[in-house]
């Protein structure tokens, strides 16, 4: 099996499957994700073409950030691009610089189209999540296409990313979940990441249909 899976890094050649990967691992197990929520009056005013095209935008801004496609690790499993997650440091890549490049898109594609109110709209969406732990490795964004689920992509990408985290001289990963993502759970916790924290929030409750998240770390050897 491992012969059919090749990780490696990827490339602007692979912004459709990145833009894809991203939205799919806002939503999780949910059938919208933050994402959807947030740019739902984007959609409407037609200043996307859909989410993915939004991701497009975030992918490959200015500012790195954890969901530049700089970042981003590609499992390929018999030369399909199955999966991808996000590898970085946390140091270098924490959760503000994430949302700074989130609203540099949005503003762009406000200005772009002259949407009005737009502040206003959004600022219910300004929610203050935890800040991650600043000597752990990072991981984010991830997700594998339906047809390739079960077969290893997931674990062999944790093990590229470990390697990544070692060579980098940090001796534990961070990870997050949605609650209610048994499956991200299940998976994570077969890696050997363990629960460390939640998030909750009545308001992301209210938006996301999920009370809050999950914080995993896992320590390396």
């Amino acid at each position: 099996m491992s012969g059919k899976i090749q990780i490696r890094r990827a490339t602007r050649d692979d912004l459709s499957f990145i833009a894809w990967v991203m939205c799919a691992a806002t939503r999780g197990h949910l059938q919208e994700g933050s994402s959807d929520c947030r740019l739902s009056n984007l959609l409407e005013k037609n200043s996307i073409d859909d989410i993915t095209d939004f991701f497009k935008h975030l992918a490959t801004t200015d500012q790195i950030h954890y969901g530049h496609i700089s970042k981003f690790w590609v499992a390929e499993y018999e030369g399909e691009m199955a999966g991808a997650m996000s590898s970085f440091s946390l140091k270098e890549c924490d959760e503000d610089m994430f949302k700074e490049a989130v609203n540099t898109v949005i503003d762009n594609l406000k200005t772009q189209k002259n949407i009005e109110g737009l502040e206003d709209w959004l600022s219910k969406f300004d929610l203050d999540y935890p800040e991650g732990d600043q000597e752990a490795w990072g991981i984010e964004m991830v997700a594998v296409l339906p047809e390739f689920r079960g077969l290893g992509i997931t674990d062999h990408l944790f093990q590229r990313i470990f390697h990544e985290a070692r060579e980098e001289g940090y001796n534990k990963v961070q990870i997050g979940y949605i609650i209610g993502n048994k499956a991200a759970e299940k998976a994570y916790k077969r890696n050997g990441f363990s629960v460390t924290g939640e998030y909750k929030d009545p308001e992301y409750a209210k938006l996301m249909g999920s009370p809050g998240f999950k914080i995993m770390v896992k320590k390396l050897n």
